[in-house]
């Protein structure tokens, strides 16, 4: 009894035949059709040894004259020299349309079962329905390809056609309703659009407000001796690095802030150095002896100018300390027993500073005293607005105030506990920057309702901080910087291992 995969075999002068046949396969190709598509041929029929004596002689003469078992790849082999030139000639006159038709296919197989028919009759051999052809063809697949490239290009210029033309209306919009009300802020008119439009309105005008920002805004950070520059990424030019190392005679940094006329001030272990951005080499240390905590100053502001000018920084150990830059080694008063926090000066000159969950007011000579309220929420943010201030408290409560009397001008809840807040400009108004306990973090506007998230892979993220150009914010383990355009966070632009450049991690940022 023949086995699987036997046609026919030979045992002495006896040959013992398959009776119903077995069914071959053959790969024929490439052929290069009329319209020049080359074309592959998957073609299939029954292979039978003919059952009379006749044709078993044929049979044990050729297939079988120097092998004593006939097996399905003997017969491919023996028919594939035969098949690939008759399939040639019955696709010649064909276009690849006319092929792959069932009219084309049935006369191909015609011509194939013909072809294969002469052979087979001289060894013994018949070839039996039913007979299958499927014809690919690479050449017709890459045109196909091609063409729903095509077409999707074609869709993706349609739609930033589409996209530009209701961006230009909606921005027509926002000018005409700026223009008729200046008194509105721009999310107040933001949010006289229609609801389906503002989100894609807010978009627009949030890279319309940084495309007229022309010079690049610069990231500080503060590590434990140094501080390190960042210039963002723009257009024709790469994101650059810079490490500006400070001495450690005030020990290590905490804190860094912008101060006017291009003066940094960071806020170290025992005192704060004044840096001119532009000659960071230059620095000026204003020391506190007294200070001896193992903590350093988290904020400091300046004000006045040249040798006037007076540096009020605090700390959540050693209190409220001030200098005169014309005498940096002394102090020139100081509030000492009070764990301040969010220095913020006034546009009064007095400043504003937050108490675990209270605000302490303290005019220019170091006289303070505290503002009436009973709100238990720490504050994690004093954010200065144009005509008022914020004060963000860590169970989501966004209080805004009066800069000049302090009154209540109302408040907002985020639904979500928060770890702090910053302000990011735009169209010469502000929107609020928020870095949740847990998330992305999200902008908000005081005018309007909607919220834009800055999203990545990091479940936290810290220190916020924003320009009208870019979004930034740090990993919880602070040794990451994270980037985003601030008109698109559905991913970062830019991811930067900070850690890996200055052996420290992120104390604070300043953009």
């Amino acid at each position: 009894m023949l086995e699987d995969g036997q046609i026919a075999r030979r045992i002495g002068g006896l040959i013992e035949t398959r009776a119903g046949g077995l069914r071959v396969h053959w790969e024929l190709g490439p052929v290069v059709l009329a319209d020049g598509h080359q074309a592959k041929l998957a073609f299939a029929c029954i292979v039978r040894a003919v059952p009379n004596e006749n044709d078993r002689k044929m049979l044990a003469e050729s297939l079988l004259a120097e092998r004593p078992i006939l097996i399905v790849p003997h017969v491919r082999d023996y028919f594939q020299a035969t098949l690939f030139p008759a399939a040639m000639q019955c696709l010649a006159k064909m276009d690849i349309d006319r092929a792959r038709s069932e009219t084309g296919k049935a006369e191909t197989i015609t011509g194939l079962m013909a072809a294969g028919q002469k052979l087979a009759f001289g060894c013994g051999l018949e070839l039996l329905p039913p007979a299958t052809l499927e014809i690919d063809s690479p050449t017709l697949r890459q045109q196909m390809l091609e063409e729903a490239q095509r077409q999707a290009l074609q869709r993706q210029t349609q739609a930033r056609v589409e996209h530009l033309q209701s961006a230009t209306e909606l921005f027509r919009q926002f000018e005409s309703l700026r223009q008729a009300s200046p008194s509105l802020s721009p999310g107040q008119i933001l949010a006289r659009i229609a609801p389906t439009d503002q989100a894609e309105l807010l978009r627009s005008l949030l890279q319309a407000s940084a495309q007229k920002q022309t010079a690049a805004s610069v990231i500080w950070l503060a590590v434990a001796d140094a501080l390190v520059k960042i210039t963002p990424p723009a257009e024709g030019s790469d994101l650059k690095t810079q490490l500006v190392p400070v001495l450690d005679t005030l020990g290590p940094l905490r804190s860094v802030s912008l101060a006017a006329a291009g003066t940094l001030l960071a806020g170290a272990r025992s005192g704060v150095w004044v840096i001119d951005v532009n000659a960071p080499d230059k620095l000026i240390a204003l020391p506190d002896a007294q200070t001896t905590s193992a903590m350093g100053f988290n904020r400091a502001v300046g004000d006045g100018a040249a040798e006037e000018r007076t540096v009020i920084a605090t700390h959540s150990e050693a209190g409220v300390v001030a200098w005169k830059i014309a005498q940096p080694n002394s102090v020139a008063w100081a509030i000492r027993g009070v764990s301040a926090k969010h220095l913020t000066r006034l546009p009064s000159g007095n400043l504003l500073a937050a108490v675990k969950s209270q605000l302490l007011c303290i005019m220019p000579d170091g006289i303070n005293h505290y503002l009436p309220g009973d709100a238990d929420a720490e504050i994690i943010a004093i954010l200065p607005l144009p005509d008022s201030l914020l004060i963000v408290r860590a169970n989501g409560r966004l209080e805004r105030i009066s800069s000049d009397d302090f009154a209540s001008l109302g408040a907002i809840d985020y639904p979500e506990p928060l770890a702090a807040a910053a302000l990011l400009p735009w169209l010469g108004s502000t929107r609020v920057l928020l870095a949740p306990a847990a998330g992305p973090p999200a902008c908000i506007g005081l005018d309007d309702e909607l919220t834009t998230q800055y999203r990545s892979v990091y479940q936290q993220l810290i220190l916020p901080a924003a320009s009208s150009q870019f979004v930034a914010a740090v990993t919880a383990d602070r040794q990451r910087l994270v980037l985003w355009p601030t008109w698109d966070g559905r991913q970062p632009m830019v991811q930067i291992n900070v850690a890996a450049l200055a052996r420290h991690r992120i104390t604070d940022i300043a953009l």
